[in-house]
């Protein structure tokens, strides 16, 4: 959030009031329990005192990101924006200065580590980057879970024991850590994946802005798939297109799953798929949310949306991930395509990427 004379001044007020509360409280038992004027004084002095390090503390974070604001990102870090991220390249000047100020305070305040590879000034800046892309148009925003951003240099898997699912050993290319365990409030991401989405494929997979999508996703208390800020009144049709497609998505998984035991009986003798049991389609598998275990490659048929990634139909929470992708990916091919769901991508993140000047 953006330290603005509006915030800083409910800040201070805020914590005026509390530092006084408190501060009224110690000198009232001061007065009340007549222990002599010196235990008098001390109890007024320990009153100012603790008042004045109540408002301190209840400021801290607000001062800190005023002097991060004033100093600005560094320049080094500012021309990678402008060369790495198209994105930032098509924003006004007004909105590029805004995108700067969050991404150093993203910068400032959240570690991004390197766990078997170097962490360098691009890999932050693009990390920055993927947080900010999404939240750029909403007025206030806290990352309020997110602890620290881990990068791994390319796939991984997670042990088994940080989930309640049984031995999903599947390579991930990014993965939120929000289940409690080690991992709670990490967010992990391949290095090759994340600079892949920056890059000028013309694949729709963007591994930096899927996990933070996830997070927007959690503002509401829950990740499960319902954009937080999307407007009441079209939460009903967002679920109606989302299990809509998820429920023709299981029936195409369903055909998938009989076809490769078809393939499979015709090479080894046995009962044939009549006598074996298909589950029945649910639409979602699995995979918990904050997971990103798709690899690289051609992109699945899925009916009419051939355009998108058979993994948004994995679940709710996928879809809206992989739609976020594509709404800021390919912005105006997602208009033209889906224009039911971008103009609820639009009025979700509050911004209109199709109708920007690159």
């Amino acid at each position: 959030m953006i330290p603005t004379p509006r915030r800083i001044g409910a800040n201070r007020r805020w914590s005026a009031v509390l530092a006084v509360v408190v501060a009224a409280t110690i000198s009232t038992v001061g007065f009340v329990v007549d222990l002599g004027l010196v235990p008098t004084a001390v109890a007024l002095g320990l009153a100012f005192t603790s008042g004045l390090m109540l408002y301190r503390f209840g400021t801290r974070v607000m001062r800190r990101r005023q002097a991060v604001v004033r100093r600005g990102l560094d320049p080094r870090l500012a021309a990678i924006l402008d060369s790495r991220v198209a994105y930032y390249r098509n924003l006004d000047a007004a909105a590029k200065e805004r995108f700067r100020q969050l991404a150093a305070i993203f910068l400032d305040e959240t570690p991004v580590t390197g766990a078997g590879c170097e962490v360098d000034d691009a890999a932050r800046v693009l990390v920055a980057a993927s947080a900010v892309i999404p939240i750029l148009g909403f007025p206030d925003w806290e990352y309020s879970t997110l602890r620290e951003v881990l990068i791994k240099p390319g796939e991984f898997v997670a042990k088994p024991t940080e989930y309640d699912y049984d031995d999903d050993l599947d390579p991930m290319l990014g993965m939120v850590g929000n289940r409690g365990g080690s991992f709670h409030g990490t967010l992990i991401l391949s290095k090759a994946d994340l600079i892949r989405g920056f890059s000028r494929s013309r694949d729709k997979m963007h591994v930096g802005i899927h996990e933070f999508a996830h997070l927007v996703d959690e503002g509401d208390g829950a990740i499960d798939g319902v954009p937080a800020w999307l407007p009441r009144d079209r939460i009903r049709q967002w679920l109606d297109l989302v299990h809509h497609e998820l429920g023709r998505d299981g029936e195409r998984r369903r055909a998938d799953a009989i076809e490769d035991m078809d393939d499979d009986e015709a090479d080894a003798p046995g009962p044939g798929p009549q006598d074996r049991e298909v589950p029945a389609p649910t639409g979602r598998d699995n995979t918990p949310a904050g997971r990103d275990n798709r690899r690289p490659g051609p992109e699945q048929n899925h009916e009419d949306w051939d355009d998108m990634s058979a993994y948004a139909f994995t679940n709710e929470q996928e879809f809206f991930a992989v739609s976020t992708e594509y709404f800021f990916k390919a912005p105006r091919e997602l208009a033209a395509r889906h224009p039911e769901l971008y103009d609820m991508l639009r009025q979700t993140f509050r911004q209109d990427p199709a109708a920007s000047k690159g």
